[in-house]
């Protein structure tokens, strides 16, 4: 069974692209989704950002605008939850494509957004970036509610440039037309896929 990265820098589209393939019943493995229930309490997530950020921890979920908040300030912070979330995230990533092997799919799409920075795409067998303008992707991120110039800013540095993505590709999706057209798109990468 084939292993299929889907990635792309923020307010490209991947999330809505991660969920056409869901749409087309492929198995997927959602990172930001295990990330969110890792960082629920009782879960290992939660107790590792409750020792780099306590005032993130007060509820039982991390509240992800404060720890923004702190990383803002904090860069080094990121870089210690990651060194210790990653491994986890590894261990769950594997136990997600043995069940889905057991299904009998050709293949599986792992959607990871920081997956060309954190070397994941050397353990997949082909990689997708979703990509648009970089017009279009700061008009898309300063829409959301808790985004400022500054902390775009501060993310886009964290993430490869998306020249950089594109080239590294097996497929590329442009998700700058309309989300039919990104749909046409997802539906020739199946096809593609399927065959290998």
């Amino acid at each position: 069974m084939l292993k299929v990265g889907l990635t792309g820098s923020i307010g490209m589209g991947k999330s809505a692209t991660s969920d056409m393939f869901k749409q087309r019943n492929i198995p997927i493995y959602d990172a930001d989704a295990m990330v969110h229930t890792l960082y629920q309490k009782g879960y290992q997530g939660f107790d590792i950002v409750k020792k780099i950020c306590p005032s993130a921890t007060l509820g039982d979920l991390v509240d992800r605008k404060i720890l923004s908040a702190h990383i803002l300030k904090h860069p080094e912070a990121l870089t210690e939850i990651e060194q210790q979330l990653h491994p986890l995230l590894r261990a769950i990533e594997a136990e997600f494509f043995a069940q889905a092997q057991k299904s009998g799919a050709k293949f599986m799409i792992f959607d990871v957004p920081l997956l060309f920075e954190i070397g994941s795409d050397n353990a997949m067998d082909k990689n997708i970036v979703v990509s648009t303008s970089a017009k279009i992707q700061k008009q898309r991120v300063l829409e959301r509610d808790d985004m400022s110039e500054e902390k775009f800013e501060f993310i886009l540095s964290k993430q490869m440039p998306d020249h950089e993505k594109r080239q590294k590709a097996d497929y590329i999706i442009d998700s700058s037309i309309s989300l039919t057209d990104a749909m046409n798109q997802v539906d020739a990468i199946i096809a593609n896929l399927s065959k290998l």
